[in-house]
């Protein structure tokens, strides 16, 4: 289901997103999804792709469903549990583009990055 990156942020986030998908009813509603997500941090973009599975690509689609800004270091203080996603969201560490546009992506998004960066 899922495709493993090459880069270092592609394959952290498809580890911690992998666990995730451990669960067969989160996976099987997973592979009904089509987005395509860029997630936007300091040193580089990755694009999420989701179409029957995810796949993971450096770089950023240009036609992207939604694009997520946040730092390589947000991610830390998130997996570390030092913050959590929605006081990331609140204190304008994590940007979302195409959440209005797409606001069920962004939910579902946003429900797998949280649980992900939660383990």
């Amino acid at each position: 289901m899922l495709d493993a990156p090459k880069d270092f942020i592609g394959y952290l986030m498809s580890q911690l997103i992998t666990r995730q998908l451990k669960d067969p009813k989160l996976e099987s509603r997973v592979k009904g999804w089509t987005m395509t997500v860029v997630l936007a941090t300091d040193y580089y973009p990755v694009t999420l792709t989701f179409d029957r599975g995810v796949r993971f690509s450096k770089g950023a689609a240009s036609d992207a469903t939604l694009t997520v800004e946040i730092s390589f270091g947000t991610i830390i203080r998130l997996v570390m549990e030092e913050t959590s996603t929605i006081k990331a969201v609140l204190k304008g560490e994590i940007k979302a583009k195409g959440m209005f546009r797409h606001p069920v992506a962004m939910k579902r998004f946003y429900g797998l990055l949280s649980a992900a960066l939660k383990g």
